[in-house]
């Protein structure tokens, strides 16, 4: 990668100094405590010989986004797992087989995730604030109603509902239009007929993080694409050809300026809502 003035911005692999399995499984990992004034971002591959570890339900200070996507550009809907995610104080099963986002609000119970894994998927979690911190809860699973899906309207797939998609092709999509208050979280496959936007450059009022992951579970850092990005104000250049988290700043001017796609790759946006915040 090219490097410059704000290489610290540019993200790849497990949080400094984590030495578990676990940790060696995470393609990026970012929170406060490695960039100041970044909220946490965390994502890897996940497969059928790994356990979830998410057990205890619990719930967090800020808005929280889990991600589960397929990894066939062909047929980006299709998962390949069946995920048990609990969640309300009610503890009320929701059953996910699609790629999906779940968006969870500050101080919503959920937990615990039960997995019946075929094959890998891609999966990220972000919690806007600046780390993972979470309150857990002891208790039994309160089978009573487990079948309501009183909380369909916090799991997303496809592009923005009750829209025709434009632009991207999104294979998931949540913003402060589709659920009240809610963070803006999107993912779509980038290739060929669907290439990475050319945009001037520009900023935003809010913190941003610019995901760029590859789709190949034997080599999770292989993005299989060179991605031109322009940072600053002398919008200095850097490319790179490796799975990569980009944390920019609010007020930072910057814009995305080509790749060149050998395979398609996951691409995802997540900013959060200032008016909320």
């Amino acid at each position: 990668m090219t490097t410059g003035q704000y290489d610290q911005l540019f993200i790849r692999g497990p949080k400094p100094g984590g030495t578990s399995d676990y940790d060696k499984r995470i393609t990026a990992h970012v929170d406060d405590t490695i960039l100041k004034g970044s909220y946490f971002f965390s994502a890897m591959f996940m497969a059928p010989q790994y356990s979830t570890g998410i057990n205890a339900a619990h719930s967090h200070q800020h808005d929280e986004i889990l991600f589960f996507h397929g990894l066939d550009p062909d047929n980006p809907t299709e998962l390949g797992w069946e995920i048990d995610l609990y969640m309300g104080d009610e503890f009320i099963r929701h059953t996910i087989t699609t790629t999906s986002l779940i968006y969870l609000p500050k101080q919503f119970m959920h937990c615990p995730i039960i997995t019946r894994m075929k094959k890998p998927v891609f999966h990220a979690f972000t919690i806007f604030g600046p780390t993972g911190a979470k309150k857990d809860f002891d208790g039994l699973i309160k089978q009573e109603g487990a079948f309501e899906k009183r909380y369909d309207n916090y799991i997303l797939n496809g592009p923005k509902p009750g829209q025709a998609p434009a632009g991207y092709k999104y294979t998931t999509y949540l913003d402060d239009t589709v659920i009240k208050g809610s963070p803006h979280f999107s993912s779509t496959f980038i290739d060929t007929d669907n290439p990475l936007k050319e945009e001037e450059p520009h900023s935003h009022p809010y913190r941003q993080v610019l995901g760029f992951f590859s789709n190949n579970f034997e080599d999770r850092f292989d993005l299989g694409a060179e991605v031109e990005l322009r940072i600053g104000d002398s919008l200095e250049k850097y490319t790179f050809n490796q799975s990569t988290v980009v944390f920019v700043p609010a007020g930072l001017p910057h814009c995305t300026v080509k790749a060149k796609v050998e395979r398609p790759f996951i691409f995802v946006e997540c900013w959060e809502n200032v008016a909320a915040s």
